[in-house]
C-alpha cells in the first residue's frame, strides 16, 4: 500500500506579507462595438473574395493543356492539335535573314499541312502568308524539321492548319 499523494495549495502567494492583500483583479475593457462589426465585416469580406479567387484558379487551366497557354479562356480543346502544334513549335526557330525583333514581333503565317496515318507530317504550304518570305521559309522548314508526330486519333482530318505569331520567337 502506497501513502497518498500530497494535495497542491490551493494558491500560492508571491508576497512576503502574509497578510498582504491580493492583487485587484483589472475590470474588464468594453469593446469598441463599431471597430468590431467594421472588421467583423472586412474578413467575412476577405474570406468571400479569397473563395471566389480559389474557385476562379482552379477553374482555369487543364493537365493537358499547352504551356504556353494558347488559349484567353478557360476551354477544353483539341488535345491532338496541341500536341501538333507545340511538337512544330518546339522545331520553329529565329528565321535567318534580314528580320529585325520589332518586323518579327508584328509578323504572322499560317501553314497547311498533311498528316498519315502513321503521323508523317508532309506537304506544308503557307496559306496565308506573312509579307516576310524568310519567316515563311522559317515556319516550313519548322514543319519539316519535326518529321514526325503521333497517329492521328480516329476521325481525325487528315488535313491541319498551324498558325505562326512572330511575337512568339521574341519572349
Amino acid at each position: 500500500m502506497q501513502p497518498p499523494k500530497p494535495k497542491a495549495p490551493d494558491a500560492i502567494k508571491l508576497s512576503e506579507d502574509p497578510n498582504a492583500l491580493p492583487t485587484p483583479k483589472e475590470a474588464p475593457k468594453l469593446e469598441d462595438t463599431t471597430i468590431s462589426k467594421d472588421l467583423r465585416r472586412a474578413l467575412e469580406r476577405a474570406k468571400a473574395l479569397a473563395q471566389s479567387a480559389a474557385a476562379e484558379e482552379a477553374a482555369e487551366g487543364s493537365l493537358t493543356g499547352s504551356p504556353q497557354g494558347t488559349s484567353n479562356q478557360a476551354v477544353s480543346g483539341d488535345e491532338y492539335a496541341t500536341a501538333i502544334n507545340e511538337a512544330v513549335h518546339k522545331h520553329w526557330s529565329t528565321p535567318t535573314g534580314f528580320v529585325s525583333d520589332s518586323e518579327l514581333a508584328t509578323l504572322s503565317a499560317e501553314v497547311r499541312v498533311s498528316i498519315s496515318a502513321d503521323g508523317v507530317l508532309g506537304n506544308p504550304r503557307v496559306i496565308k502568308p506573312s509579307g516576310n518570305q524568310y519567316f515563311d521559309d522559317s515556319c516550313v522548314e519548322a514543319i519539316k524539321a519535326t518529321g514526325r508526330v503521333p497517329p492521328p486519333p480516329a476521325g481525325f482530318k487528315r488535313g491541319f492548319r498551324l498558325g505562326f505569331e512572330g511575337k512568339e520567337l521574341t519572349r
